[in-house]
């Protein structure tokens, strides 16, 4: 319900408190000023219902700030997925040998590049606001990666499991309500690898080879 602040002005127009029906958020009595300041609240709150109902359908998360931003024109600067990534990997690059490998960083930046071409073959654009990550952009870009890139198993959880970093760092800052990661849980398939036995690690040891080592060239 809307409701105006009495003693304070609101673009001119202003109600003595006395005059205030706080429950109704309108004010009493059948004057012409009263009558004009309730039509003007009226007009207020059909706005606010409609700047509402925009946000809802936006897909965007529905608070009071966004409808009072809403509601004096101000900008909306939604935060985005590479804008947001590409931050993390600046800040990366700047700790790589301190807390970062660059095989770390390169990882990330392969991730960024898929994501990228995954957003500009599903939703022909650069970039898309946070909260459009869901489990169904997980899903898509799981298979993206799967079928276009062609990326085998193992490889495709790790890029998902890198973008999940960056998601984590929205729902750390409130620019994510819900975590898409919640119900989607890839799992890594074992991998099996050969070890070589005693014996045959002796035998590589003392094999003799016909051509000494320092006669070898490289073109």
């Amino acid at each position: 319900m809307f409701v105006l602040m009495t003693n304070e002005n609101l673009n001119g127009k202003s109600c003595d408190p006395n005059r205030w029906n706080g429950q109704a958020g309108r004010a009493l009595g059948t004057k012409e000023d009263t009558r004009v300041l309730n039509a003007y609240l009226d007009q207020l709150q059909s706005k606010a219902q409609e700047l509402h109902q925009v946000i809802t359908i936006a897909n965007e998360t529905v608070t009071a700030e966004t409808v009072k931003n809403r509601f004096i024109g101000k900008a909306f600067q939604s935060r985005t997925i590479v804008a947001i990534f590409e931050d993390h990997n600046a800040k990366m690059k700047r700790l790589i040998g301190k807390e970062f490998e660059k095989s770390t960083l390169q990882r990330y930046e392969t991730c960024l590049m898929h994501v990228k071409d995954f957003m500009q073959l599903t939703y022909n654009c650069n970039d898309i606001p946070v909260i459009k990550i869901t489990f169904a952009f997980l899903v898509d870009f799981e298979y993206y990666l799967r079928s276009v890139r062609n990326c085998g198993n193992n490889s495709a959880i790790k890029y998902i499991k890198n973008l999940g970093k960056i998601v984590r760092i929205c729902l750390g800052n409130g620019w994510l309500a819900v975590d898409p990661y919640l119900n989607y849980k890839p799992k890594q398939n074992t991998v099996n690898r050969e070890v070589l036995t005693k014996e045959e690690l002796n035998r590589i040891k003392e094999k003799q080879f016909s051509m000494e080592r320092g006669s070898v060239s490289c073109i």
